[in-house]
């Protein structure tokens, strides 16, 4: 069983929330959701301008933050939301703030392992772990198993990069980044025909995905996606 958020639920949540700041336009919490289902669509590919989108979210986030400084969901979207503007300083100063408001929010704990896979793996591991150990049935656990992954991979551990990526795309085969890992996991083991095998498995939910198409999938974090593109281009995925 997978969780998957349309773009058709996600833009219906944004008109919902739209109109409730509308008639309540002080709700800290209508504010950071709002935020919320903007950084979505930015994160699964639904946005058709993510930077004019991730500062938009920004905006409700930061809004959100100065109507309740203490609700810490406002300090982890605008983190996300720095994240996505590849503001990471900022980000982490937001993400840790929230753990300091709650140290039992498990989303905080995964937002921040992502933003740290390629700056520190080892807070990020101890991070996503502690998300897991937290929440271990949250329906959106794919996402702190691929940030697990790749701060594993960043430490050259790819057989235990593999691992993780394997439950991350069973729990939700239409996340794109646990494909892009496990591919370039599999290649830098030289395993190239398991490889191929998986970029096929990936086209079965991205059918005419492209390394191009891929590279404006990672527009907000740089760091580290050589390893990918470079992996993609030796199996042979066309430009």
């Amino acid at each position: 069983m997978y969780y998957e958020s349309t773009k058709e639920s996600i833009i219906s949540a944004e008109k919902l929330l739209q109109k409730t700041i509308a008639y309540a336009p002080k709700s800290c919490e209508a504010n950071f959701m709002l935020a919320a289902v903007i950084i979505y669509q930015v994160i699964l590919r639904y946005s058709s301008n993510s930077t004019a989108d991730a500062k938009e979210a920004l905006t409700f986030a930061r809004r959100a933050v100065s109507l309740n400084s203490n609700n810490e969901y406002a300090h982890v979207y605008l983190g996300v939301a720095q994240y996505l503007l590849d503001k990471r300083d900022f980000a982490i100063s937001e993400l840790r703030r929230a753990i300091e408001i709650n140290p039992n929010n498990a989303l905080a704990y995964a937002a921040l392992g992502n933003v740290l896979c390629t700056k520190n793996p080892d807070e990020s591991i101890e991070c996503n772990k502690k998300a897991l150990r937290i929440n271990p049935r949250d329906p959106i656990n794919y996402y702190p198993y691929s940030a697990l992954a790749w701060a594993y991979f960043m430490k050259g551990k790819y057989s235990v990069t593999i691992n993780w990526l394997k439950k991350a795309i069973q729990m939700n085969p239409y996340y794109r980044p646990s494909h892009v890992y496990l591919i370039t996991s599999l290649v830098k083991l030289n395993k190239l025909e398991e490889a191929k095998a998986a970029w096929e498995y990936y086209l079965e939910y991205y059918p005419g995905e492209t390394i191009s198409k891929i590279k404006n999938y990672f527009t907000w974090d740089k760091r580290g996606v050589d390893h990918i593109f470079q992996a993609l281009s030796k199996i042979g995925v066309p430009d």
